[in-house]
């Protein structure tokens, strides 16, 4: 939970009686480019249809109906702050009988036959609060508790269903240090579950910058463009100490993070002609 992305698939290598690591192009990124791409699997194609058909069925209504019935409304939580207060103390109090576990359990969607094990080893641990056993399910609970509060206590409109899903992007907080949005929902609630070494910006505002940049580097010559960002647009280095919870005993001799990146995006070069292009795979797979 310090805005680490754990990386799967790194091999470590050794040579010359020194380790290190190379990371391959995850298949997240590789999906990633395809889709930029337009290049779609029918599988993908219909997953996104029955995603985009369970948030039009969403009753947000229902859902406030169902917190005004416990108590929540304009009177009893005035605010965002208060919601997140109340979300809160209802995470704390989920780990103070072994039920109230299982409930947690059933609520996440946890799978029958792993909830033994993880159960065993929450009595093994001396029955631990939520935020110390589990950090990120903690989290979901939060978000999600939070968001049913605020529907509530009418601090969040209950008229559009893509409030739930535009909610669902506050799951990936614990991994990022910056979160852009030009969403209001985002605006209003996200600074909430920051953490203090955490950014929120506004997206007009970095969307104005960047077409600021954008001016400056379009006035240079194109012979100079061709080159390619990468090499001809300065680059800021982070400036800031190591990020809290990283082991510093046992580092790597190398670590190699292998990268696909488009030579072009939009009307930009991003990679000059001296480095060869690599074959695509066949999509048809």
């Amino acid at each position: 939970m310090n805005g680490q992305i754990p990386v799967a698939g790194i091999r470590r290598v050794f040579s010359e009686g020194k380790e290190g690591a190379i990371a391959e192009v995850s298949e997240e990124a590789k999906a990633f480019q395809r889709w930029q791409r337009g290049d779609f699997y029918d599988v993908e194609r219909l997953h996104a249809r029955r995603w985009r058909a369970q948030v039009e069925s969403i009753d947000l209504t229902a859902i406030e109906k169902s917190m005004k019935k416990i108590g929540v409304s304009a009177k009893t939580c005035k605010s965002v702050e208060a919601a997140l207060k109340f979300a809160d103390e209802a995470v704390a109090g989920l780990t103070k009988t072994s039920a109230r576990f299982e409930g947690i359990l059933e609520v996440l969607g946890i799978p029958h036959e792993l909830r033994p094990n993880i159960k065993d080893r929450w009595k093994h641990m001396g029955k631990p609060p939520l935020r110390a056993f589990a950090p990120y399910a903690s989290h979901i609970l939060r978000v999600e508790l939070f968001f049913r509060v605020a529907l509530g206590a009418n601090l969040v409109g209950s008229t559009r269903p893509s409030h739930k899903v535009d909610m669902a992007y506050l799951f990936y907080l614990p991994f990022c240090m910056i979160f852009v949005s030009g969403d209001k929902l985002h605006r209003q609630c996200a600074s909430l579950f920051l953490r203090p070494n955490q950014q929120f910006v506004w997206g007009p505002e970095l969307k104005a910058d960047l077409a600021s940049l954008n001016a400056h580097f379009s006035a240079l010559p194109p012979e100079t463009r061709q080159q390619g960002i990468y090499k001809f647009a300065s680059r800021q280095k982070w400036d800031g100490a190591p990020s809290e919870g990283v082991s510093q005993g046992g580092e790597l001799e190398t670590l190699i993070i292998k990268r696909s990146i488009s030579r072009t995006r939009g009307s930009w070069v991003q990679i000059g002609p001296e480095v060869a292009d690599i074959p695509r795979p066949d999509k048809n797979r």
